[in-house]
């Protein structure tokens, strides 16, 4: 039943494992980890396809042609936090992916806490006041005056 459901022996009560590392713990999960890959992938683009199809019998025509959109399921992977920050802090340093893309992938962090760290790192930078209007002035039309705008001033 292990071999063909691919689910580590310990999950079926089989055999008791006690006191193992994270990584031995990732391994014995791993052909688990990809049948669960593979479910996800499928039924995600099973409910995409069923969203778009809900948006089209309803009107929607503009939701009925995204395409774009996705669905993301929650990692529930075995893994140790702190390899997973290693890797993430690796990949902004490394690479130069931007802090607030990775927050998203932080086990634990929903979108509403990448979008309130986001905030806050926003309202913590001094040159955010310097460059954004303060609430309630309108901005400022940008780019060049035209001779025609000039012409109307003067005359």
């Amino acid at each position: 039943m292990s071999a063909i459901g691919q689910l580590p022996p310990h999950a079926l009560g089989l055999t008791k494992v006690s006191n193992i590392s994270d990584t031995t713990l990732a391994a014995l999960e791993s052909a688990k980890e990809r049948k669960s890959d593979e479910i996800t992938t499928s039924f995600g683009e099973s409910h995409e396809q069923a969203f778009r199809l809900a948006a089209y019998i309803d009107g929607d025509t503009t939701a009925a042609a995204d395409f774009a959109s996705e669905v993301k399921w929650r990692d529930a992977s075995a893994r140790s936090y702190a390899a997973t920050v290693d890797a993430l802090g690796k990949l902004g340093q490394m690479l130069g992916v931007p802090d607030e893309f990775l927050w998203e992938f932080i086990p634990g962090w929903t979108r509403e806490t990448v979008n309130r760290a986001v905030a806050a790192r926003r309202e913590a930078d001094p040159l955010t006041t310097l460059y954004e209007p303060p609430p309630g002035v309108p901005e400022e039309p940008s780019g060049p005056v035209s001779d025609d705008d000039t012409d109307d001033a003067a005359g």
